[in-house]
């Protein structure tokens, strides 16, 4: 894992192996992984930049989750679809474009890694969207915290960034543990 394989050498000090690593990553929001082992805030904006410039070095070679693409094709039909993520637009477009679903989006922004709350508002009142109709799909803690701040419902999947129990007890609206649940319960709401 790439979050692994650059922030490995600001938790040397602590001794924390790899699998450790990631294993905390899974199960602490990152909020509580920088308190945890005092990692500052110019620390954290490093880390960022460098996560990003390595993840635009090895775009090529991303795939999206299975049976993803099947899924936004079918989603297109019923809703418009936005991304709203912390990871570079040009990056988001790069991946979509290769698997032919960068037209079936209305939007793909970045959003501040800790402001994500701003940006969902913001979203909304620019594409006029009715606050009950927004669904937000993360996998991390910090999503579910934006959505509740911007009042907008959650859908989380435990396939992703944190694991399966910290992100129910941060009490989404939706927890969903693979794409088909997904689906169904898309096509319900």
């Amino acid at each position: 894992m790439l979050y692994n394989k650059i922030s490995l050498k600001y938790f040397k000090s602590n001794n924390i192996s790899k699998e450790d690593l990631s294993l905390l990553v899974k199960n602490h929001s990152i909020i509580e992984i920088f308190k945890k082992y005092k990692i500052n805030k110019l620390t954290l904006i490093y880390l960022i930049w460098k996560i990003r410039k390595e993840l635009k070095k090895d775009i090529k070679n991303e795939k999206i989750f299975d049976k993803m693409a099947e899924l936004i094709i079918s989603l297109e039909k019923k809703y418009n679809l936005g991304v709203l993520s912390s990871n570079l637009e040009s990056n988001i477009k790069e991946v979509f474009e290769r698997y032919k679903l960068l037209n079936k989006f209305v939007f793909i922004k970045k959003a501040s890694l800790f402001k994500k709350d701003i940006s969902l508002k913001k979203i909304i009142k620019k594409y006029h969207l009715n606050w009950d109709n927004v669904f937000y799909i993360g996998d991390k803690v910090r999503d579910i915290i934006a959505c509740k701040k911007a009042k907008i419902k959650i859908i989380s999947v435990t396939w992703g960034f944190n694991s399966k129990e910290l992100l129910e007890s941060k009490n989404p609206n939706f927890l969903v543990n693979n794409i088909n649940e997904l689906k169904n319960l898309l096509e319900k709401i």
